[in-house]
C-alpha cells in the first residue's frame, strides 16, 4: 500500500493571512480614529485600503517568488505607516478631549515671617490670615495645621482674618503680625511699592492642597455655522493655570465661519473697567481675573456691551515649553533690556537680559520679553505689541513646522489651558477645516488711543495705582466692531426689474402723449414741469421709503453713546454706572 502523504503547510500563505489580520485591525482603527478629524478624507482612506486588502487578498494566486516578497514587504511598510498615523491621530484626538476636562490645581499655603523671626517667636502673637472666599478655607486649615505645631513646641498664638491681601501684608510689615497664611499666587498681585515680598519675610512653613479649578459650563453654539467670540486671556504664573489668578494678557476674538475671518483686538491688562465681583466699582482689568475668568469675561462684555460666548485661559508656563519644544522663534526685539526668569529671581546670575534687533529666542527669553514693560514709555502698551509679536512668531514656526510638531504641542497645551469649548465644538472646527482647507483671512487691531494714569482701584482702595483710562474711541472700536460681525444689519428684501421700470415709464409717457395730442394748445413748458415734478415726487417717495426701512432694520443702538463725555479731560476718576458705560 502507498503511503498517504500529509499536507504540505503553506507557510507563505499562513504568513499572507496573518499580515492580512493585521493590516485589517490597523486600518479599521486608523480610519475609525480619522473620522473624528474629518469625513471626507476619512471614506477616501477608507475606499483606498479597502481596494488594497482586495488586491492582496487575490494576489495569493500569483507564483513568482519575487513578487510574493516585494507585496509582503510593501504590505509590512503600509502596516508601519499606518500604525504611526494612527497613533499621531489618536494622541492629537486624546489631546483635543482633555481641553475641557475638570482640571486641579495646587494651592501653595505660605507661613510668613519677617526675616529674624522664627516659630518659637510667634508665642503671644497675632498670626493674620486669608478670610476671602477664594483661600478662607485653605487659609483655616493652613491655621490648625500650624496650631498642631506650635502645641507640640508648647506655643500659644492668637488668629486674625483678612478680606484683603493688601492689609495683611501691611500689618506684618508694621509689626502687628508676627506671621501671616497666604496663598503664592496672590503675591503676584502685591503693588510694587510692597517690594519683593518674598525676598523681604522669611518662610516658616508651607501647605500644600488639591482644587478643582475648573468645570465648566457649556453653550450650544455651532462653531461652524455661527459667528462666536472668544475672550483669551494669559495668567503670568508657574504651573497650572487656575480659574482665580490674574489675567495678564487680554485679546478678544471675533470668528465669522460664514465669512472665513478672524479680528482680534489686543485690550490693555491695565485698563480701567468695572469688576463684577467687586460691586462694579473700578478696577483693573488683570485683577478681575482674581475673581475667576468668568468675572474677567463679565467685567469685558460690561465695559464693551457685548456678548462673549467663549473663553480660553492659558498660564505663561505653556510658552517656556512651546517656544523650546518648536527649536525657538525668530522675533525683532524692540528695545535692550533686563527682566527676571520664569522663577520670578532678580539674582543678577538670573536675569534675562536682550539686546535690540532680530534674533532667535528659546522658551525664556520669549517669556521674558512678553513679561517685560518698564523700558517702554508706554508700559502697557509696548508689552501688548511684544506679546503679539511672540504669538506670531509661534504661529509662524508652528505653520512651518507642519504637522510634525503637532500631537506634542497638543499634548503640552491640555496641562497649560481652561476653556469653556465642549469637546465637539472642538472637533468640529477641526473636521471643518480638515475638510475644507480654508483659507481665513486675519484683521487685528489694539485699543491705543486711551490714556495711561493712576487710579484709586476697588482691589486696592486704599493705594494710587497705574492704570490705562480706555478712549471713546476704543470702547467704539470694539462694540461698533461687533454689532458689524456679531449682530449684522439686515435689510428689507426687495428686487428690482428694469424692465419693470421701463415699462412703467413707456406707459407713462403715451399716456401724457395722448393727453397732448387731444389738447390743441398744448404748452410744453408745463409738461416739462409735470414730468419734473412727478420725477422729483417719486424720488421722494423712494427715499423716505429707504429711510424708514433703514431705521426698523438697525440694530445698532444709538442711546449706547448718551453717558460717554466727548473727550475725557482729566483721566484720574472717571466713574462707572452699573451698566459699564463711563463718563465725567
Amino acid at each position: 500500500m502507498r503511503k498517504t502523504r500529509k499536507p504540505k503547510i503553506l507557510w507563505g500563505r499562513v504568513f499572507d493571512v496573518i499580515l492580512l489580520f493585521i493590516y485589517t485591525i490597523i486600518a479599521t482603527l486608523a480610519c475609525l480614529v480619522l473620522f473624528n478629524f474629518t469625513n471626507k478624507y476619512a471614506f477616501i482612506l477608507a475606499g483606498i485600503l479597502v481596494v488594497i486588502f482586495f488586491v492582496y487578498f487575490f494576489s495569493y494566486k500569483v507564483k513568482t517568488k519575487w513578487i510574493n516578497f516585494l507585496k509582503r514587504v510593501l504590505m509590512i511598510l503600509l502596516c508601519a505607516f499606518l500604525f504611526v498615523g494612527f497613533n499621531f491621530a489618536n494622541t492629537i484626538h486624546q489631546s483635543a478631549m482633555a481641553f475641557n476636562d475638570r482640571k486641579e490645581s495646587t494651592i501653595t499655603m505660605l507661613v510668613l515671617t519677617l526675616n529674624d523671626n522664627s516659630i518659637e517667636d510667634l508665642d503671644g502673637q497675632v498670626v493674620g490670615y486669608e478670610n476671602n472666599k477664594n483661600n478662607k478655607s485653605f487659609a483655616k486649615k493652613s491655621l490648625s495645621k500650624l496650631n498642631d505645631i506650635a502645641d507640640e513646641d508648647a506655643i500659644s498664638f492668637k488668629s486674625k482674618g483678612y478680606s484683603k491681601v493688601i492689609d495683611l501684608i501691611s500689618d506684618l510689615y508694621n509689626g502687628q503680625l508676627g506671621a501671616i497664611i497666604i496663598n503664592k499666587d496672590d503675591l503676584s498681585i502685591i503693588p510694587d511699592s510692597f517690594g519683593d515680598v518674598l525676598n523681604n519675610t522669611k518662610t516658616l512653613k508651607s501647605f500644600k492642597y488639591k482644587k478643582v479649578v475648573h468645570n465648566p459650563k457649556e453653550n450650544n453654539i455651532a462653531v461652524n455655522d455661527e459667528v462666536f467670540t472668544i475672550y483669551l486671556s494669559a495668567s503670568d504664573q508657574t504651573g497650572k493655570p487656575t480659574s482665580d489668578s490674574l489675567s495678564d494678557m487680554n485679546m478678544l476674538v471675533m470668528v465669522d465661519p460664514i465669512t472665513k475671518t478672524i479680528n482680534t483686538i489686543s485690550i490693555p491688562r491695565d485698563s480701567y473697567v468695572p469688576n463684577p465681583a467687586l460691586d462694579y466699582q473700578n478696577d483693573k482689568l488683570t485683577h478681575t481675573g482674581a475673581s475667576g475668568i468668568e468675572n474677567t469675561v463679565k467685567a469685558v462684555e460690561t465695559m464693551f456691551q457685548i456678548k462673549i460666548d467663549f473663553y480660553a485661559k492659558i498660564s505663561f508656563d505653556s510658552l517656556i515649553k512651546i517656544v523650546n519644544e518648536l527649536g525657538g522663534i525668530e522675533t525683532n526685539v524692540k528695545i535692550d533690556f533686563c527682566e527676571q526668569n520664569e522663577y520670578r529671581s532678580f539674582d543678577e546670575k538670573d536675569l534675562i537680559c536682550l539686546k535690540k534687533g532680530e534674533q532667535k529666542l528659546n522658551g525664556s527669553q520669549a517669556l521674558a520679553y512678553s513679561r517685560h514693560r518698564h523700558s517702554y514709555e508706554n508700559q502697557d502698551l509696548g508689552r501688548n505689541q511684544a506679546q503679539m509679536q511672540v504669538i506670531k512668531g509661534i504661529m509662524k514656526k508652528m505653520i512651518q513646522t507642519g504637522f510634525s510638531k503637532a500631537d506634542k504641542i497638543l499634548k503640552i497645551l491640555p496641562n497649560y489651558i481652561i476653556t469653556n469649548f465642549s469637546n465637539k465644538q472642538i472637533t468640529d472646527l477641526i473636521k471643518a477645516q480638515i475638510d475644507n482647507n480654508t483659507k481665513w483671512s486675519f484683521n487685528s487691531i489694539q485699543l491705543d488711543t486711551g490714556t495711561p494714569g493712576d487710579g484709586i482701584t476697588a482691589s486696592y482702595p486704599d493705594e494710587s495705582l497705574s492704570v490705562y483710562y480706555l478712549s471713546k474711541n476704543d470702547v467704539d472700536t470694539v462694540n461698533g466692531l461687533y454689532n458689524l460681525i456679531v449682530e449684522k444689519p439686515t435689510m428689507n428684501k426687495f428686487s428690482y426689474d428694469p424692465n419693470d421700470e421701463y415699462a412703467k415709464f413707456s406707459d407713462w409717457t403715451n399716456r401724457k402723449m395722448y393727453e397732448l395730442a387731444d389738447e390743441d394748445n398744448t404748452d410744453y413748458t408745463n409738461y416739462s414741469e409735470d414730468y419734473n415734478s412727478e420725477y422729483s415726487n417719486d424720488s421722494s417717495n423712494s427715499s423716505d421709503n429707504y429711510s424708514n426701512s433703514s431705521d426698523d432694520t438697525n440694530t445698532y443702538d444709538n442711546n449706547y453713546y448718551d453717558n460717554y463725555s466727548t473727550e475725557l479731560q482729566t483721566p484720574q476718576e472717571p466713574t462707572y454706572s452699573n451698566d459699564g458705560m463711563y463718563y465725567q
